[in-house]
């Protein structure tokens, strides 16, 4: 598990952390991740499905 704090600061310097989308996936994406990866590359984008619109944060790391 990564460092929350640490992964929020690393999306901020990305400009890829927002306040109000894709929130749940941030602190997911801390628990998946293992101490020393880091994330390199991140977007988020939006779907919508026959009922619902929805968000999603994809991320890739220096691991995967």
């Amino acid at each position: 598990m990564a460092d929350r704090k640490q992964l929020e600061d690393r999306l901020k310097e990305m400009r890829c952390n927002f306040r109000f989308f894709a929130r749940p996936e941030i602190r997911e994406l801390a628990n998946v991740l293992m101490p020393n990866e880091l994330v390199q590359h991140c977007v988020i984008g939006q779907y919508q499905g026959v009922r619902f619109i929805g968000s999603h944060r994809s991320a890739s790391t220096s691991d995967r």
